[in-house]
């Protein structure tokens, strides 16, 4: 499978704690980015991508008659044949013109940024939207977008705030029915609110609850009923190749046993003045590339054939790591079979340990 995702740096608001390059002030540039995205995609091979992400950023404040221009472009230039095609927004600036769009060019998903049903937790997490702006957009997508699926983004183990909240943002989010959650830690991309640690307890009962409505966890932080996974996230995780156009958009691909990552600039007249530069390139050999392949697969519920992965791994690596999945079934962290390796739940809890112990295996 091969993915193409297109990063919109555009925001109304930087949260305080967002880690992904966005800007605030560029709304003005607009015209000259898509211009630059444009040509990026362009100067790709041709490729027959399955799936299609559009994140940023919010891509739901993006100029309309821009975005619909430059997804002409794609369709031109790709075909729209996706067999997946997710664009993110925000709840306060989903409008009828955007769902407008969504429709007309058959999106197969919207992933709403929701993160709590709280005022309260929105407020202290900078969020410009309010409880009420969620429920309105996701009504509107419904109504507007009828064959499109939708999934909501909640975050859990936030800093300063009880779990009461975070229970009733799960509630919330559940009795509306999207076909999708996205069930996030507070992640601690910047220094705002950095002194809290994560809750096992917490973890557990986002899952449980998750689980006893009808999703089926895919991926640690990801839920979907029956046949509306996102493919886009299964890749990513599996470490499948993808192209990556926009400011900061990663690309990977592999060559000669190699995996490559290159980057674009995240600087945004750097990357509208040279749209087909690199900024970065990342190489990883092996038996790096096995252990990168089983530290991120064990993300999926489904896990991994370890057996597989490690077939170009020398028989020293390859007997460490078989003896490690040993030790670590016995422990009833992970399901082993001498083929393929899974999380169980405990291990789900211990996922960030799980990884280390790998990592550590390396020469």
């Amino acid at each position: 499978m091969k993915g193409l995702y297109v990063h919109l740096p555009f925001c109304r608001n930087k949260c305080a704690y967002c880690g992904f390059y966005s800007e605030t002030d560029c709304y003005d540039t607009q015209a000259d980015y898509f211009k630059a995205l444009i040509s990026d995609l362009r100067s790709r091979k041709k490729h027959a991508y399955e799936t299609l992400y559009i994140g940023g950023g919010t891509p739901s404040t993006a100029d309309r008659k821009l975005l619909a221009s430059f997804l002409d472009a794609v369709s031109i230039t790709c075909r729209w044949d996706f067999k997946e095609s997710t664009i993110e927004a925000n709840p306060e600036s989903i409008d009828k013109e955007f769902c407008r769009i969504v429709d007309f060019y058959k999106f197969s998903r919207v992933s709403i940024g929701c993160q709590s049903t709280s005022d309260d937790v929105l407020q202290k997490l900078t969020r410009i939207h309010s409880a009420s702006d969620i429920f309105h957009s996701y009504d509107m997508v419904r109504k507007l977008c009828p064959d499109t699926d939708v999934s909501l983004d909640m975050m859990y183990d936030i800093p300063g705030t009880q779990f009461e909240s975070t229970y009733k943002t799960l509630k919330d989010l559940i009795a509306l029915n999207p076909e999708h959650i996205s069930a996030y830690t507070y992640s601690f991309d910047t220094e705002f609110l950095k002194e809290g640690d994560a809750d096992a307890t917490d973890f557990m009962v986002v899952r449980d609850e998750l689980e006893n409505a009808g999703y089926v966890k895919y991926e640690i932080s990801n839920f979907a009923r029956p046949g509306h996974e996102s493919m886009h996230n299964i890749n990513y995780w599996m470490l499948g190749e993808y192209d990556g156009i926009g400011s900061s958009a990663w690309s990977l691909s592999y060559e000669d046993g190699k995996r490559i990552l290159r980057g674009k600039s995240d600087n945004l007249p750097e990357y509208i003045h040279s749209p087909k530069e690199y900024a970065e390139t990342e190489i990883t050999e092996p038996p790096q590339t096995a252990l990168e392949e089983i530290v991120f697969g064990l993300r999926l519920a489904k896990g991994l054939d370890a057996e597989k992965i490690c077939t170009n791994v020398n028989a020293e690596l390859k007997e460490k790591i078989y003896n490690l999945f040993s030790d670590l079934s016995e422990k009833e962290l992970l399901s082993w079979d001498g083929s393929n390796v899974s999380l169980k739940k405990r291990g789900e809890l211990l996922l960030d340990s799980v990884q280390s112990l790998l990592w550590q295996l390396l020469p």
